[in-house]
């Protein structure tokens, strides 16, 4: 099994951050950039790569309760030991380096090998044995650092609640204390020291017409020489035929260099593939962590960034009957762009088993931001972080969607037919995607168009929703839209001033 700290099960695809990796739902094509995560994370983590492979891992929500609370106890375990978590990604990116180092080699070394004499193939095939065996020790070095940064942190042992960190702690401190695992380093020790001049001694098992049957890499302290003026000599390859007259004796006759590089590659190829495959066999298990690590150093950056600003966070439950509640919800956008967190207007969303929420209000009266929050704290909770509210409890959605209408200035005056056309054929590929359980974010959808016309279009839509089980949140002006939706499936909610949103009272 590759091991994972994302996933309960582990990684079962190529790569960990795959869509099709298995208990992982979809997020819009431009959600992400619909609620400014991708701003808001620019600011607390500045490189690239690593604010890459976070937000792809927020573009893939986790769909059980047992993989969030997997990464949530991982990422309360790394807040609590900061030192610990410094350590332990360099380690793993150093292993991922290894990996990609021994790859670049070993291909370059099969390389030479493909088309070259006998004779210089087995003096790569030395070299590579000898790489291989060097990356093999290499690897089980990293299982055994690995399990002392367990044992020196103390980390990882039976009170430890975060169930990946137990786990590798648990298969790497088994296998360096296996037998095997000492034997193998004594093993890769033989070998790390053979040079290219170094010569090995085989036996072979001849057939009745001569042709070799077996042939094995063997001790040359163990072969019994009897030619007396070939005492002294250094002996690769040997042909070894019993004396009759004395049974524990062997008469060795030295072969032609041609049939000793023929044959000699045969074992240094089997040995090398040996090691190779030994050292994949590891590579694959623990190589894709470092991948994963990127999102919870950056958790851990928009962790210690919201501590350093007085942004309180809160982990989410998973409701288990489909309630949806969050409150004191701030919008995490606004609390990185402004210099006093303490002036963001918190609000409260849901409360109940409703699938639907409208929010009517004047222009700049705090609906976008309303959703917004709302939607970041979706995708944060389905990652495995907390958010920016005093309580929350969401429900699992399988996608996570948007569909914002464009700003103005990107449309020519008077181009509002061209508007309207553009947000339809965004709502249709939207809708199209939709599958039962997912959540929907509307932003003022088909503003531009007449209001009798544009709330016809849209009410048939919501009922579609409805009907499907499909969760939405809509900010609107369409004021034609009141009345009309089921209140049982639908609440209402209204701005007030100070950018409070708050529920129509039943």
């Amino acid at each position: 099994m590759k091991m994972s700290l994302l996933y309960p099960d582990g990684v079962q695809t190529k790569k960990p951050l795959e869509a099709d990796q298995p208990g992982v739902g979809k997020i819009g094509p431009r959600t992400i950039y619909h609620f400014s995560l991708d701003s808001v994370f620019t600011t607390i983590c500045e490189e690239e790569r690593i604010r890459s492979n976070f937000l792809k891992v927020l573009s893939l929500p986790a769909q059980t309760g047992a993989m969030i609370e997997y990464r949530q106890q991982i990422l309360r375990e790394f807040d609590a030991h900061n030192d610990f978590l410094t350590e332990f990604s360099d380690m793993f990116n150093r292993f991922s380096e290894l990996r990609d180092s021994h790859d670049r080699e070993r291909q370059a070394m099969m390389r030479q090998i493909s088309g070259s004499s006998a004779g210089a193939a087995a003096q790569t095939l030395k070299s590579l044995l000898k790489s291989n065996a060097v990356t093999l020790k290499r690897c089980l070095d990293f299982v055994r650092s690995l399990s002392d940064l367990f044992a020196r942190h103390r980390i990882g042992g039976d009170e430890s609640r975060a169930t990946g960190l137990k786990r590798l702690n648990r298969e790497a401190t088994e296998l360096t204390k296996s037998s095997a695992f000492k034997q193998l380093i004594d093993l890769c020790s033989r070998f790390e020291k053979l040079g290219l001049s170094d010569d090995l001694a085989f036996s072979l098992r001849l057939g009745e017409s001569g042709q070799i049957e077996e042939c094995y890499l063997i001790d040359q302290k163990l072969l019994k020489i009897v030619d007396n003026e070939m005492q002294s000599k250094l002996l690769g390859f040997f042909k070894r035929e019993i004396d009759t007259r004395n049974s524990n004796c062997v008469r060795v006759h030295l072969l032609e260099d041609a049939s000793y590089d023929k044959m000699v590659v045969v074992p240094l190829q089997f040995l090398s593939d040996l090691f190779d495959s030994m050292c994949e066999q590891i590579f694959e298990k623990y190589a894709y962590i470092a991948t994963e690590m990127s999102f919870y150093l950056v958790a851990n950056r928009y962790l210690r960034y919201c501590k350093s600003v007085g942004i309180a966070l809160s982990y989410p439950n998973v409701s288990e009957n489909n309630a949806y509640e969050i409150r004191g919800l701030r919008d995490l956008p606004l609390l990185v762009e402004t210099e006093k967190v303490s002036t963001i207007i918190p609000n409260n969303v849901g409360g109940d088993t409703r699938t639907g929420m409208i929010v009517f209000g004047e222009n700049n009266s705090g609906k976008t931001t309303y959703l917004r929050s709302a939607g970041v704290a979706q995708i944060l909770a389905q990652a495995g972080l907390p958010i920016p509210a005093d309580f929350a409890q969401l429900p699992i959605c399988s996608q996570i969607m948007s569909q914002f209408s464009e700003a103005e200035k990107e449309f020519e005056m008077g181009n509002n037919a061209g508007r309207f056309e553009q947000e339809v054929r965004e709502l249709a590929s939207v809708v199209d995607e939709l599958q039962p359980s997912a959540i929907v974010f509307l932003n003022e959808t088909f503003q531009t168009t007449a209001y009798d016309e544009g709330a016809e279009g849209l009410l048939h839509i919501l009922n579609y929703f409805s009907e499907r089980g499909i969760r939405f949140l809509l900010v609107s002006h369409l004021r034609q839209l009141e009345g009309r939706m089921d209140p049982a499936s639908v609440g209402v909610l209204r701005t007030h001033p100070g950018y409070h949103v708050l529920p129509d009272q039943v």
